[in-house]
């Protein structure tokens, strides 16, 4: 740990880092849903993925749609977990940035819901 740097600021910087990027992502996860009322890759619907969408760009686009309204809903109510799970990370291993672990988990978080997109944009297609 770089000398005069308590613990504290460690994790005052890591709850930093984490939250403008949850910022960031939310940011451009809304801004593309409510620019998909106009065609959000060829899918005519408007942030609504369930209704009913005659799919010009297929499942890609479908897919993208549930995957970024998905992140637009679940990274909210997960943050407070990662943020705790980043100062869990932070008390094992107080020399290590505590983010990457975060990440990690929020990744995983994150690849589960996808694989639910990628059900539901099947399903809205099927």
């Amino acid at each position: 740990m770089p000398t005069g740097i308590t613990t504290e600021r460690l994790i005052i910087r890591d709850r930093i880092i984490l939250l403008s990027s949850a910022v960031v992502i939310l940011a451009l996860a809304w801004l593309l849903l409510a620019g998909s009322g106009s065609g959000f890759g060829g899918v005519d619907v408007v942030l609504v993925p369930h209704a009913h969408a005659t799919a010009r760009g297929g499942l890609p686009a479908v897919f993208s749609l549930w995957l970024v309204m998905m992140v637009a809903m679940m990274l909210p109510p997960v943050l407070p977990w990662v943020l705790f799970f980043g100062a869990v990370a932070r008390d094992h291993h107080p020399s290590a940035p505590s983010f990457p672990s975060a990440a990690i988990l929020a990744g995983g978080y994150f690849t589960i819901w996808a694989g639910f997109s990628a059900v539901a944009a099947l399903g809205q297609l099927g």
